[in-house]
């Protein structure tokens, strides 16, 4: 596994702050402004994709990145990730075929949802990318952001 430059958000972890990779900045904070919190990021590493050697357990070649998130407004509304999973990222990744690909899985991880103080389940969004890819779905991020004022 190779090393990534990070640096410190800190408007992630409710305030706390997280580490994530330079590469992933911006696309975090253009996700962010279009309404969902981002729970974890990698930014994968470039090359052609690969798996782990038997032996060593080393990865051989790239790894798909990612971006995880949630709803802002109620983690537990599968509309709300969804409409931005579905209808907003598949429209701007669309034409990256295999490139990117999106899903939304419900988590084992447990969010308080708003105005209570009970965890529950949540719907992740989840955003795969090849690390070759990043710099393309940023820039359709950051336009659609400054497009729409966000």
């Amino acid at each position: 596994m190779s090393e990534h430059k990070t640096t410190r958000m800190s408007e992630l972890n409710g305030g706390l702050g997280a580490d994530i990779d330079n590469q992933l900045v911006p696309m975090v904070k253009f996700l962010n402004r279009l309404g969902v919190r981002t729970i974890s990021c990698c930014q994968g590493d470039p090359g052609e994709l690969g798996d782990r050697d038997p032996v060593t357990g080393e990865w051989r070649g790239g790894r798909y990145g990612y971006v995880a998130f949630i709803g802002v407004k109620d983690p537990n509304d599968f509309n709300e990730v969804a409409v931005i999973t579905f209808e907003l990222l598949r429209s701007m990744v669309a034409h990256l075929y295999d490139d990117v690909t999106l899903s939304i899985l419900l988590s084992e991880e447990f969010y308080g949802g708003p105005n209570t103080t009970a965890s529950r389940p949540a719907f992740e969004g989840w955003m795969y990318f090849r690390n070759e890819a990043i710099e393309a779905v940023t820039k359709r991020l950051g336009i659609y952001c400054e497009m729409n004022h966000k």
